[in-house]
């Protein structure tokens, strides 16, 4: 038995680096996928990467848009408006108001999701 053995016992003698397999994962799909497949996987992929980004690529560039601009189906503003992002905090308080509304929210959210994850296991 050699020193790396005796520190080692899972390795088993007579085995190289080269014949012991690593674990499979369970998230990797298990073949190759070739052709018409990995076609097919690209474009699920493709569609499922627009639909979950679309909507956040429409709220920035809502945000930039004057308000009677924001539903006229241009995903590029006319001209482009900061001053949202300005007019937007007198009209919802202070910036303490908003960090302490959204700490609350973020306890109550956390204490909520943490009570049922208790009650369901």
């Amino acid at each position: 038995m050699t020193d790396v053995q005796a520190r080692h016992p899972e390795i088993i003698q007579g085995t190289t680096a080269s014949t012991v397999t690593p674990p499979r994962s369970r998230f990797r799909p298990q073949g190759q996928l070739h052709g018409w497949g990995r076609a097919a996987y690209l474009f699920v992929l493709i569609v499922a990467v627009v639909i979950f980004v679309y909507p956040l690529v429409w709220l920035v560039s809502a945000s930039l848009k004057p308000k009677e601009q924001v539903f006229d189906n241009r995903l590029w503003p006319y001209e482009i408006r900061l001053q949202n992002f300005v007019d937007v905090v007198p009209s919802t308080g202070t910036v303490y108001d908003i960090l302490c509304q959204t700490f609350v929210l973020t306890a109550v959210n956390l204490y909520i999701v943490g009570g049922r994850r208790e009650i369901i296991s």
